[in-house]
């Protein structure tokens, strides 16, 4: 199961229609409705935990799009989901080129991370790298051809270079993406309230 946040508007406008997908100004209400999954779960011990993965592209551009009691409410909620949602097979996946960013995602979160994968250039500036990264003081990772990342699982392994490969059936990823998207249907309480 899939719910979706874009602000930016451009990546998931395909699947604009689904009611998992929450794009510009609404991209918020993803993680609400997340949140509010993930409360109901809490209560209702009966119902099935399907995996719910809540993908948030530009989450620093999100947060620095919202203002005030909103934005101090959805940070709690997302700092919530990761702290508590894998107990309820809740996951987040979390997109980002900054997350030094001021209102990106607290370093005590990024602590929570299971595994981090840094694409690209970006990962071997070290200021960069020892933000995403759990590395040693001065340690640099080397920059790396395209299609290459640094990953690293957030168990006290070191980080690796892995090979991306590259996606050669778009038609078949929307339709398991589609698909993904049309399995979560929030609980009807949930439902009655939004």
């Amino acid at each position: 199961m899939l719910v979706v946040s874009e602000i930016k508007q451009e990546d998931w406008l395909e699947f604009e229609d689904s009611p998992n997908v929450f794009l510009g100004w609404q991209a918020h209400k993803a993680i609400e409705l997340t949140y509010n999954e993930m409360m109901y779960r809490q209560e209702n011990k009966t119902r099935k935990r399907t995996p719910l993965i809540l993908l948030i592209e530009e989450v620093t551009v999100l947060m620095s799009s919202l203002e005030g009691k909103q934005k101090s409410k959805i940070q709690k909620m997302l700092k919530s989901i990761i702290l508590s949602g894998r107990s309820r097979s809740i996951f987040c996946c979390l997109v980002s080129q900054d997350l030094l960013a001021q209102d990106g995602i607290d370093t005590n979160l990024r602590n929570q991370f299971g595994a981090v994968l840094g694409l690209g250039n970006m990962a071997s500036r070290s200021a960069i790298s020892s933000s995403i990264f759990d590395i040693k003081p001065g340690q640099k990772l080397e920059a790396l051809p395209n299609r290459y990342g640094w990953y690293q699982e957030m168990n006290g392994s070191q980080p690796i270079k892995v090979q991306v490969r590259n996606v050669r059936d778009f038609t078949k990823m929307n339709k398991v993406l589609k698909k993904m998207l049309e399995q979560y249907q929030p609980p009807n309480e949930s439902a009655s309230e939004g």
